[in-house]
Protein backbone atom coordinates (compact mmCIF):
# COMPACT_ATOMS: atom_id res chain seq x y z
CA UNK A 1 0.00 0.00 0.00
CA UNK A 2 1.34 3.76 -1.04
CA UNK A 3 1.34 5.70 2.03
CA UNK A 4 -0.33 8.98 2.80
CA UNK A 5 1.07 10.19 5.97
CA UNK A 6 -1.47 10.95 8.26
CA UNK A 7 -3.85 8.23 7.88
CA UNK A 8 -4.84 5.52 10.42
CA UNK A 9 -4.07 2.25 9.06
CA UNK A 10 -5.97 -0.54 9.82
CA UNK A 11 -5.10 -4.44 9.32
CA UNK A 12 -6.68 -7.84 10.80
CA UNK A 13 -3.31 -9.06 11.59
CA UNK A 14 -4.53 -9.22 15.29
CA UNK A 15 -7.47 -11.41 14.81
CA UNK A 16 -8.17 -14.64 15.86
CA UNK A 17 -7.67 -16.95 13.22
CA UNK A 18 -4.59 -19.12 12.35
CA UNK A 19 -2.80 -19.32 9.14
CA UNK A 20 -5.11 -21.23 6.44
CA UNK A 21 -7.87 -21.23 8.41
CA UNK A 22 -11.41 -19.12 8.46
CA UNK A 23 -13.60 -17.89 11.39
CA UNK A 24 -16.85 -16.69 11.02
CA UNK A 25 -17.33 -12.68 12.39
CA UNK A 26 -20.06 -10.65 13.69
CA UNK A 27 -22.40 -8.94 11.50
CA UNK A 28 -21.10 -5.86 12.22
CA UNK A 29 -17.08 -5.17 12.96
CA UNK A 30 -16.09 -2.42 14.97
CA UNK A 31 -14.16 -1.38 17.92
CA UNK A 32 -16.32 -2.92 20.19
CA UNK A 33 -16.42 -5.93 18.79
CA UNK A 34 -15.78 -9.15 21.40
CA UNK A 35 -16.09 -12.51 18.94
CA UNK A 36 -14.50 -15.18 17.70
CA UNK A 37 -12.75 -13.17 15.06
CA UNK A 38 -11.83 -9.73 17.37
CA UNK A 39 -11.16 -8.46 20.79
CA UNK A 40 -12.02 -5.03 21.75
CA UNK A 41 -9.49 -2.32 20.38
CA UNK A 42 -8.64 -4.93 17.56
CA UNK A 43 -10.15 -1.97 15.21
CA UNK A 44 -9.67 1.32 15.00
CA UNK A 45 -12.46 3.78 16.74
CA UNK A 46 -13.81 5.27 13.61
CA UNK A 47 -14.49 2.78 11.15
CA UNK A 48 -16.79 -0.52 10.74
CA UNK A 49 -17.14 -3.27 8.60
CA UNK A 50 -19.67 -5.07 7.72
CA UNK A 51 -21.97 -7.57 5.02
CA UNK A 52 -24.55 -6.27 3.04
CA UNK A 53 -27.10 -7.29 3.45
CA UNK A 54 -26.85 -7.80 7.16
CA UNK A 55 -27.09 -11.58 7.57
CA UNK A 56 -24.75 -13.99 8.80
CA UNK A 57 -21.71 -12.08 9.28
CA UNK A 58 -18.53 -11.45 7.63
CA UNK A 59 -15.79 -14.46 7.55
CA UNK A 60 -11.59 -13.21 8.75
CA UNK A 61 -9.15 -15.90 6.42
CA UNK A 62 -5.83 -16.29 7.83
CA UNK A 63 -3.13 -16.00 5.80
CA UNK A 64 -2.23 -18.00 3.23
CA UNK A 65 -5.72 -19.72 3.03
CA UNK A 66 -5.79 -18.90 -0.67
CA UNK A 67 -2.23 -17.04 -1.36
CA UNK A 68 -3.55 -14.23 0.49
CA UNK A 69 0.01 -12.71 2.38
CA UNK A 70 -1.87 -11.77 5.48
CA UNK A 71 -5.45 -11.71 7.28
CA UNK A 72 -8.31 -10.38 4.97
CA UNK A 73 -11.87 -9.75 5.76
CA UNK A 74 -14.63 -11.14 3.13
CA UNK A 75 -18.08 -11.23 3.22
CA UNK A 76 -19.82 -14.17 4.26
CA UNK A 77 -21.95 -15.22 1.22
CA UNK A 78 -22.97 -14.44 -2.40
CA UNK A 79 -23.46 -12.12 -3.72
CA UNK A 80 -23.08 -9.85 -0.81
CA UNK A 81 -21.41 -6.40 -0.77
CA UNK A 82 -18.42 -5.67 1.29
CA UNK A 83 -19.16 -2.51 2.68
CA UNK A 84 -16.97 0.49 4.90
CA UNK A 85 -18.43 2.56 7.14
CA UNK A 86 -16.85 5.94 8.87
CA UNK A 87 -18.43 7.47 11.56
CA UNK A 88 -16.07 10.16 12.64
CA UNK A 89 -17.35 12.50 9.46
CA UNK A 90 -13.99 13.70 9.08
CA UNK A 91 -12.75 10.66 6.35
CA UNK A 92 -11.92 12.70 3.12
CA UNK A 93 -9.20 9.96 2.04
CA UNK A 94 -8.74 6.10 1.60
CA UNK A 95 -6.54 3.26 0.40
CA UNK A 96 -8.09 -0.01 0.44
CA UNK A 97 -6.06 -3.86 -0.45
CA UNK A 98 -8.78 -5.29 -2.18
CA UNK A 99 -9.40 -9.25 -2.94
CA UNK A 100 -11.37 -12.13 -3.27
CA UNK A 101 -11.93 -15.63 -2.90
CA UNK A 102 -13.95 -18.40 -5.25
CA UNK A 103 -14.10 -21.67 -5.59
CA UNK A 104 -10.56 -22.02 -6.36
CA UNK A 105 -8.13 -18.83 -7.62
CA UNK A 106 -9.82 -15.57 -8.14
CA UNK A 107 -9.16 -13.53 -10.49
CA UNK A 108 -12.26 -10.90 -11.18
CA UNK A 109 -13.34 -7.47 -11.81
CA UNK A 110 -15.27 -5.43 -8.13
CA UNK A 111 -17.09 -2.24 -8.25
CA UNK A 112 -15.73 0.23 -5.32
CA UNK A 113 -18.25 2.80 -4.72
CA UNK A 114 -18.13 6.01 -2.71
CA UNK A 115 -20.89 7.60 -0.81
CA UNK A 116 -21.34 10.84 1.16
CA UNK A 117 -23.44 12.60 3.95
CA UNK A 118 -27.07 11.45 3.43
CA UNK A 119 -26.03 8.73 1.36
CA UNK A 120 -24.95 11.11 -1.39
CA UNK A 121 -23.17 9.01 -4.60
CA UNK A 122 -20.12 10.85 -4.84
CA UNK A 123 -18.03 7.94 -7.66
CA UNK A 124 -17.27 4.79 -8.47
CA UNK A 125 -14.50 2.91 -10.32
CA UNK A 126 -13.33 -0.97 -11.24
CA UNK A 127 -10.86 -2.81 -9.74
CA UNK A 128 -9.50 -6.42 -10.65
CA UNK A 129 -9.88 -8.39 -7.30
CA UNK A 130 -7.45 -11.41 -7.05
CA UNK A 131 -6.82 -14.19 -3.97
CA UNK A 132 -3.48 -12.56 -3.72
CA UNK A 133 -4.98 -9.18 -2.72
CA UNK A 134 -2.59 -7.48 -4.38
CA UNK A 135 -4.74 -4.57 -5.80
CA UNK A 136 -4.57 -0.76 -3.73
CA UNK A 137 -7.50 1.60 -4.68
CA UNK A 138 -6.41 5.08 -3.43
CA UNK A 139 -9.35 7.27 -2.79
CA UNK A 140 -9.91 11.79 -2.51
CA UNK A 141 -12.75 13.22 -2.08
CA UNK A 142 -13.79 17.05 -1.55
CA UNK A 143 -16.41 15.44 0.28
CA UNK A 144 -16.76 13.51 3.58
CA UNK A 145 -16.59 10.10 2.64
CA UNK A 146 -19.20 8.25 5.13
CA UNK A 147 -19.02 4.46 3.32
CA UNK A 148 -17.64 2.66 0.64
CA UNK A 149 -19.19 -0.35 -1.01
CA UNK A 150 -17.61 -3.29 -2.47
CA UNK A 151 -19.32 -5.24 -4.90
CA UNK A 152 -18.86 -8.32 -6.75
CA UNK A 153 -20.19 -10.71 -9.61
CA UNK A 154 -22.25 -13.46 -7.74
CA UNK A 155 -19.53 -16.30 -7.97
CA UNK A 156 -16.97 -14.39 -5.71
CA UNK A 157 -16.42 -13.29 -1.81
CA UNK A 158 -15.01 -9.70 -2.14
CA UNK A 159 -13.07 -8.70 1.07
CA UNK A 160 -9.61 -6.24 2.01
CA UNK A 161 -6.72 -6.83 4.08
CA UNK A 162 -5.96 -3.48 5.05
CA UNK A 163 -6.89 0.18 4.83
CA UNK A 164 -5.85 3.30 5.72
CA UNK A 165 -8.02 6.15 6.12
CA UNK A 166 -8.41 10.04 7.49
CA UNK A 167 -7.96 13.17 6.10
CA UNK A 168 -6.19 14.11 3.00
CA UNK A 169 -3.24 16.06 2.72
CA UNK A 170 -2.52 19.35 0.61
CA UNK A 171 0.79 18.85 0.68
CA UNK A 172 1.94 15.64 -1.49
CA UNK A 173 4.64 15.60 -4.20
CA UNK A 174 2.58 15.49 -7.42
CA UNK A 175 4.79 12.61 -7.98
CA UNK A 176 3.77 10.84 -5.44
CA UNK A 177 0.69 8.56 -5.95
CA UNK A 178 -1.40 9.83 -3.39
CA UNK A 179 -0.28 13.28 -5.24
CA UNK A 180 -2.10 11.60 -8.59
CA UNK A 181 -4.95 10.98 -6.82
CA UNK A 182 -5.33 14.26 -5.36
CA UNK A 183 -4.62 15.94 -8.86
CA UNK A 184 -7.43 13.39 -10.47
CA UNK A 185 -9.37 14.82 -7.09
CA UNK A 186 -9.32 18.48 -8.76
CA UNK A 187 -11.18 17.37 -11.86
CA UNK A 188 -14.27 15.72 -9.64
CA UNK A 189 -15.56 15.33 -6.13
CA UNK A 190 -13.58 11.89 -5.72
CA UNK A 191 -10.25 11.12 -7.34
CA UNK A 192 -9.28 7.25 -7.73
CA UNK A 193 -6.20 5.69 -8.67
CA UNK A 194 -5.46 1.80 -8.96
CA UNK A 195 -2.09 -0.15 -8.57
CA UNK A 196 -0.89 -3.54 -9.29
CA UNK A 197 1.38 -4.81 -6.47
CA UNK A 198 4.01 -6.70 -7.80
CA UNK A 199 5.34 -9.75 -6.01
CA UNK A 200 9.22 -9.61 -5.71
CA UNK A 201 10.96 -12.66 -5.74
CA UNK A 202 14.78 -12.49 -4.73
Amino acid sequence: MSVNSGLATQDFQSGKVAPGGDVLCSTIIDKNTNDDCFSPGDILPGIQFLNDPQVGGLILFGSNFDGNPFNALLTFDQPDDFEIRFTSATVTAAGIDVGCFSMGPCDSTVIVSVFGPGNSFLGETSVNATNEFDSFIGIESSDIITRVVISGPPQIFEGIDRISFGIRSTNIPALNVWGLIAMACILGIVGFIVLRRRNVVA
